[in-house]
C-alpha cells in the first residue's frame, strides 16, 4: 500500500510541474520529455508515456520521436500522466486550453464531474450510481459525457484493472470495496459521447512473452521486458534506444506474434472537442485520492 500511496504522490507533482511549464509555442516533444524525466527524478518510473491528446482525441496520442509540432493556441490539450512504483500506480489528468478560454465550461464540466463523484464514493456504493452523478453533472454544463470510456481499477503492473467506472449509470449493480485502487475519469465533450479508434498508433504494452526470430524483435523484445514490463510504452522511447529498422522490424514482429497489444488514438466520433479529469483513489469511507 505505501508503494501504491507515492506512486500518486509522485504523480501528483509532476502533474503540478506540468501545469507550470505548458505554454503556447514549446515543443511537445520536449515539453513531454520533461514531464517524463521529472517523474524519475521525483523517485518513481513511468506507469505509462505522457498522452498529449488534442481537441477531438479523447486519448492515447503522444509525440513522436524527435517530434517538431508545438503547442497552439486554441488548442484543447488533454494530459493524461502516471508514475509506478515496483508496479503500483498514480493515474492522473486534466485538461488546458492554450492562450484561450473558449471551452471553459467544458473543461470546468468533466473536472465538476469528478469532484461530483467523490461525494459519493466509499464501500458499497454500486458503479451505476457514481456514473450517473458524472453524466448529471457533465450534462448540466450542456455537454455529453463519452459513454464508451470511464475510469477503471489499478492493480500492480495492471493499469486498468477488474473494475470498469462508467461515465453515465450503465445498470451496472457492482459496488465498491473497502481498499479498491480505482481511478475516477470523466470525459465530456461537446459531441455524440462516443468515442472510435482512429488509423494511428503510438503506444504499445506486452501482453505475453512470445517466441522472436529476429535479432531486432529479439532487442527489443528484451528491453520492453526490462524497462516497462506489461505497462504501456511510447514508440518514442524505442528509437531513442534502436535504430529505425530495428523499431520497425521489431515491433512488426512482436504485433504480428500477439507479443504486443497497440492503443490507436481515439477520436470523438462527430469531431467534438473533449476534455478530461482524473485522479487515483483508495476507496475508503472516507476515501483518498492518491495524486492530489
Amino acid at each position: 500500500m505505501d508503494d501504491f500511496i507515492e506512486a500518486g504522490r509522485i504523480t501528483g507533482k509532476a502533474r503540478e510541474y506540468a501545469k507550470s511549464i505548458i505554454k503556447e509555442g514549446l515543443n511537445i516533444y520536449d515539453f513531454a520529455e520533461d514531464v517524463e524525466a521529472k517523474i524519475v527524478e521525483f523517485g518513481g518510473k513511468l506507469a505509462f508515456p505522457l498522452n498529449i491528446s488534442f481537441n477531438e482525441f479523447a486519448a492515447h496520442d503522444t509525440p513522436n520521436f524527435k517530434d517538431d509540432k508545438v503547442f497552439q493556441k486554441g488548442q484543447v490539450v488533454k494530459l493524461d500522466l502516471g508514475a509506478q512504483i515496483n508496479g503500483y500506480v498514480g493515474d492522473t489528468a486534466f485538461t488546458v486550453e492554450i492562450g484561450t478560454a473558449v471551452y471553459k465550461e467544458l473543461i470546468k464540466a468533466s473536472e465538476k464531474a469528478f469532484w461530483e463523484a467523490m461525494k459519493v464514493i466509499k464501500p458499497g456504493v454500486k458503479l451505476c450510481q457514481v456514473g450517473r452523478v458524472i453524466n448529471d453533472t457533465i450534462r448540466s454544463f450542456g455537454f455529453n459525457p463519452i459513454t464508451n470510456l470511464g475510469g477503471h481499477g489499478v492493480g500492480k503492473y495492471d493499469l486498468h484493472s477488474g473494475l470498469f467506472i462508467p461515465n453515465f449509470d450503465n445498470g451496472n449493480k457492482n459496488t465498491l470495496k473497502d481498499g479498491d485502487m480505482i481511478a475516477v475519469e470523466p470525459f465530456a465533450t461537446t459531441g455524440k459521447g462516443y468515442v472510435i479508434n482512429s488509423s494511428m498508433e503510438k503506444i504499445h504494452a506486452l501482453v505475453s512473452v512470445k517466441p522472436v526470430r529476429t535479432e531486432s524483435g529479439k532487442k527489443i523484445l528484451t528491453f520492453i521486458k526490462e524497462n516497462f514490463n506489461t505497462l504501456p510504452f511510447a514508440e518514442r522511447a524505442l528509437y531513442k534506444k534502436f535504430s529505425q529498422v530495428d523499431v520497425k522490424l521489431g515491433l512488426k514482429e512482436l504485433k504480428n506474434n500477439g507479443a504486443l497489444r497497440s492503443y490507436p488514438l481515439l477520436k470523438e466520433e462527430m469531431n467534438g472537442v473533449v476534455s478530461q479529469f482524473e485522479h487515483t483513489i483508495l476507496v475508503k469511507d472516507k476515501p483518498i485520492i492518491t495524486t492530489l
